[in-house]
């Protein structure tokens, strides 16, 4: 579907002097939009592999108000922190890397959502960044992660990040981080009051992750990928193939359980810790949403939302 939302916008404001009427139109317009690129099948799909309070949290967020609020910041931001690693960074393109095209294309195809602008830069080593807005998504991977993992593995990073992207995660991540850079700013009191405050906020973060996570697994489509994807990010360059992802977890478990203090430090974190993360995966393989997810029948026996949903919350609490 092609549809010139500017000129459409131009058109109907002819006669519309109010700035807020523009605004709520505009607002409008956007909702339109999105619906044309992302169809009923695909939300409804996205509601069957999100985590459930960060579903709930995103609809909260998802008002013209703070929307409008945010689309300031982040407009500003993404030129201001942004702008020189996407406009120095190559384009992910059939030209400039078809196999890595390819993957994105997949994923996109895959989540149903709206092609980012891909590219691969120095500038963020072995990571991937997503950050822009629903309307303009930008998602940056790190030369050294695309040179060190598989075209599977980077099937799960890739769709990982366009599992943010589905979510409408984009807009919300990016405000954060802005405001975390700038609570950073401020010697000693700045960190300490930006950490206080965002608790809640990481605490929705952390189950975003476990959201995007489930998208990377349904578009790498393989259990063992993205556990070892999952590791190689944590260990770089040094290779997984000969380590047992669920010892790792067990002797992880095993340390946590010791010492309340070896669990804080979490409680400020935007991610759960790895182990986490691989053992919500394991769960959410062997529930009726990833079934669906992947429009198969659930076979019997498998854990229920509403039990994927205890269990993963039992998983990833930080006390």
């Amino acid at each position: 579907m092609t549809w010139n939302m500017e000129a459409t916008a131009n058109t109907a404001y002819e006669t519309e002097n109010s700035r807020s009427r523009k605004r709520e139109f505009l607002h409008k317009a956007l909702t339109v939009a999105k619906k044309a690129i992302l169809p009923e099948q695909a939300e409804k799909n996205i509601m069957v592999y999100s985590h459930p309070v960060d579903a709930v949290q995103v609809r909260i967020l998802d008002n013209p108000v703070i929307n409008t609020v945010f689309k300031s910041l982040i407009d500003t931001a993404v030129d201001a922190k942004y702008g020189t690693v996407l406009s120095s960074g190559i384009p992910v393109n059939e030209k400039t890397f078809p196999e890595l095209n390819e993957i994105v294309e997949h994923c996109v195809e895959m989540l149903q959502i709206r092609r980012p602008y891909v590219v691969v830069s120095g500038a963020v080593g072995f990571n991937a960044i997503t950050m822009g807005s629903d309307e303009e998504p930008y998602i940056v991977l790190g030369n050294h992660l695309v040179s060190a993992l598989t075209k599977e593995q980077l099937s799960f990073v890739i769709g990982h990040e366009c599992g943010h992207v589905a979510m409408g995660h984009v807009v919300y991540h990016t405000a954060a981080n802005v405001v975390g850079t700038m609570a950073n700013a401020i010697p000693v009191v700045g960190p300490v009051a930006y950490n206080s405050a965002c608790i809640a906020i990481k605490a929705w973060s952390r189950r975003s992750e476990i959201t995007a996570d489930r998208a990377g697994l349904l578009c790498c489509g393989d259990m063992e990928i993205a556990k070892k994807t999952l590791m190689q990010l944590e260990l770089g360059f040094v290779q997984v193939e000969g380590l047992d992802a669920d010892n790792y977890v067990e002797s992880s478990q095993n340390y946590r359980k010791a010492g309340v203090l070896r669990r804080i430090g979490e409680y400020t974190a935007s991610h759960p810790i790895l182990p986490k993360r691989i053992q919500a995966l394991d769960v959410f393989e062997n529930s009726e949403c990833y079934y669906l997810a992947r429009n198969m029948v659930p076979p019997t026996g498998v854990m229920t939302a509403a039990e994927l949903m205890k269990a993963v919350e039992e998983q990833i609490r930080v006390l």
